[in-house]
């Protein structure tokens, strides 16, 4: 217990301590050393200690700040579809299905299964209809499911 507490006291200073430095670039591009690897790295372990901590709100936006950092700086949205989908899967965890399904509603275009993200594709479908599932909205929870096995139907044809 006492050190996540640390753990969660170091990377927020480490935090700090990035958006504070004074590097050349930092006057071009303002979160430039937040939104590096090493910033996108910090704040999902921040993310993770405040989870550990027992503060999930605070945690689920360190996660997604760390999301913002990786599309800021790479564009890729298949690289954020998998980021994407593990914080979903944080935020179904803890029973928090509008933020899961406001970050899966946001990957839906890049795991389209004709660009050979068949797998991608599966995954976002299987966690989407457990989102509307546990939500209650079990007609919904079919729609997806029904999506993934038109699509094994298609590739037996």
């Amino acid at each position: 217990e006492h050190g996540h507490n640390y753990a969660e006291r170091l990377l927020l200073d480490g935090l700090k301590s990035l958006q504070r430095s004074q590097s050349p670039i930092m006057t071009i591009f303002p979160v430039a050393l937040v939104s590096s690897t090493l910033g996108q790295t910090m704040l999902l372990a921040y993310g993770d200690v405040l989870l550990r901590n027992g503060k999930y709100r605070y945690a689920i936006s360190a996660m997604q700040a760390a999301m913002d950092a990786q599309y800021s700086r790479e564009r890729n949205r298949t690289l954020f579809a998998g980021l994407a989908n593990h914080v979903a899967s944080v935020a179904m965890s803890r029973g928090d299905w509008r933020t899961a399904l406001r970050l899966l509603v946001q990957q839906r275009g890049a795991v389209h299964p004709k660009d050979g993200k068949r797998n991608e594709f599966a995954q976002f479908c299987y966690t989407l209809s457990a989102i509307c599932s546990s939500s209650g909205c079990f007609g919904a929870a079919f729609v997806p499911l029904q999506a993934y096995q038109a699509l094994l139907n298609e590739e037996e044809l």
